[in-house]
């Protein structure tokens, strides 16, 4: 009623031509704008806290999951490979000797027994004047109520239209703008400020827990990998050793006893197991400081608030 009145009477003072109408929207009036800055004031701190608190949530749910993810199989590819090599180096030289052992027995057992056979070749040989030689085998929600006012050209005349509370509308304004504001920029902060910190103690839970299963596994596979691959090393050496040592025994009655020798060269030094030590003690501090250094950059380049 008071909008189709006001309406009908700023249409007739045009007719009459006694009145140029300014665009009708309003500025903030400027004694409503303390109104808004307390507003703001009250509504900024209380987006800011509830903001600040899911932030801090979600950058620690996020951050520790990421953090144990990555940290475990950061953990674990850093550890498996000079577990494993530290391993394998253990568990060669037993295999082999213990190869070369049944080796020399085994080959000795069969050289003595084929003796004849190698005899009756030599014998055959020489007769068809020939020799013998041997061989090896092997990874807003702004509630805005857009109030007007006319004012003339000559500022003679000014007119209001609508009964509004000027001050609480912008008091609300400050407020809900505050609030929506701070949210967003409490929530930015809260995961900043928290997710580096869950991070660094998500990856060092997870490096530490793949650093120790990489080293189990590394061991355990390594010092099997290791022994096998010795003991087939070991038994081949030592059978072809013992295998002529057998022929000698049974052609002359004496043989060279076979000696046990190993030339391997290692697959890891003093400085792997040093690399292994220094895997258990991760340092994602620098993470933290990181975080530290993106509020500080953010806080800086923050929107100031209307004032």
């Amino acid at each position: 009623m008071i909008r189709s009145r006001a309406c009908a009477l700023l249409l007739v003072l045009i007719s009459l031509g006694t009145l140029a109408v300014t665009p009708l929207w309003a500025e903030v009036p400027t004694e409503f704008q303390p109104n808004y800055d307390e507003g703001y004031g009250l509504g900024y701190p209380i987006g800011y806290k509830s903001g600040l608190v899911e932030g801090k949530e979600r950058g620690w749910e996020l951050g520790t999951s990421t953090g144990k993810s990555e940290g475990y199989n950061t953990g674990w590819s850093a550890a498996y490979s000079p577990a494993f090599d530290l391993a394998y180096d253990a568990g060669f030289p037993v295999g082999h000797r213990d190869g070369w052992g049944e080796g020399v027995a085994e080959g000795f057992d069969e050289g003595y027994a084929y003796a004849p056979v190698i005899a009756a070749q030599i014998f055959n040989d020489w007769n068809n004047g020939g020799g013998w030689s041997g061989g090896s085998v092997l990874t807003s929600v702004n509630t805005s109520y857009t109030g007007f006012n006319g004012y003339t050209s000559a500022g003679t005349l000014e007119i209001s239209f609508g009964s509004f509370d000027w001050a609480q509308h912008y008091f609300n304004d400050g407020y809900n703008d505050g609030k929506t504001e701070g949210f967003s920029i409490g929530s930015d902060d809260g995961y900043s400020l928290t997710y580096p910190v869950a991070y660094a103690a998500g990856y060092k839970i997870g490096h530490v827990d793949g650093v120790n299963v990489g080293t189990q596994d590394g061991t355990r596979e390594g010092g099997q990998q290791g022994y096998d691959d010795g003991w087939d090393e070991g038994f081949g050496g030592g059978f072809d050793q013992g295998f002529y040592a057998g022929v000698d025994y049974h052609l002359f009655g004496t043989f060279a006893e076979p000696k046990y020798a190993l030339q391997y060269p290692r697959r890891s030094d003093a400085s792997t197991a040093r690399t292994l030590l220094a895997l258990h003690a991760p340092e994602p501090g620098s993470l933290v400081l990181v975080g530290a250094a993106g509020l500080l950059i953010a806080g800086g380049a923050r929107r100031q608030r209307r004032g």
